[in-house]
């Protein structure tokens, strides 16, 4: 059996393949061609629907269950460690809001370039390379990002929605305020901010790439826990025809 095993501040984990195999299932089902195209950037690939009625299956998907309201979400014994950071991101005077990603551009390279890794792996072009961030930022404009009190972007997320799933398709925050609470923080305005961002428009899942393997590294995966995602197997229903 292969065993995947990782530590993160003191605690340990073991994580079976078998058990991504009893992972509840869940469905989601495209209702536009809108919701298609969120689902085939999220996967980075094209959808090609050959029949009317379709699904494809992602196994082993990191999800968070929309809560019913913020302080739900973060009431309880295990979510301790996610209010602890949070508060320490509101006592240092971080705020979070939608933005321009064009207008913050040197803010988001000094962010993409602050640290040479990120889950254990070296930056990539799409975060390095000035050119095709720029590119980036042309095609997708609207970013939701937090800032100090003194105006600085010190950490960012790029969203997409489709079929009742809200994907955090990039989310990085400054290397020098990791330990100041930037990304739970920046995660927590989020859930305390989608109800007026999305109007109530269905949110039902907060999806964060992979649970166990992929780029998921030992420390992306506690910051996951903790913040009270939970490995899912899900099924993408499509009953209409792409272009």
């Amino acid at each position: 059996m292969k065993i995947t095993e990782f530590a993160g501040k003191g605690k340990r984990f073991l994580i079976r393949e078998k058990e991504i195999a009893k992972m509840e299932w869940l469905d989601f089902t495209a209702s536009s061609m809108e919701d298609i195209r969120a689902w085939e950037d999220v996967f980075d690939k094209p959808i090609v629907i050959k029949k009317r009625e379709y699904t494809f299956k992602k196994r082993n998907i990191a999800l968070l269950e929309m809560p019913r309201d913020f302080e739900s979400y973060k009431s309880g014994k295990p979510m301790q460690a996610f209010r602890t950071n949070y508060n320490r991101g509101k006592k240092n005077g971080f705020s979070c809001r939608l933005f321009h990603g064009i207008d913050y551009f040197e803010q988001i390279m000094a962010i993409n370039l602050s640290k040479d890794e990120r889950a254990g792996r070296t930056m990539g072009e799409m975060y390095t390379d000035r050119e095709k961030v720029i590119a980036f930022l042309k095609k997708e404009p609207v970013m939701f990002g937090t800032f100090t009190a003194q105006g600085e972007l010190i950490g960012y997320l790029h969203l997409l929605f489709g079929g009742g799933m809200l994907a955090l398709n990039k989310i990085l925050g400054h290397g020098a305020y990791l330990e100041e609470g930037v990304m739970y923080f920046m995660l927590g305005e989020l859930i305390r901010q989608i109800p007026d961002i999305y109007e109530n428009g269905g949110v039902r899942y907060i999806m964060y790439g992979s649970w166990n393997g992929g780029v998921a590294s030992a420390g992306i995966q506690y910051y996951k826990a903790r913040c009270g995602f939970c490995g899912y197997n899900v099924r993408y229903h499509i009953g209409i025809k792409s272009d």
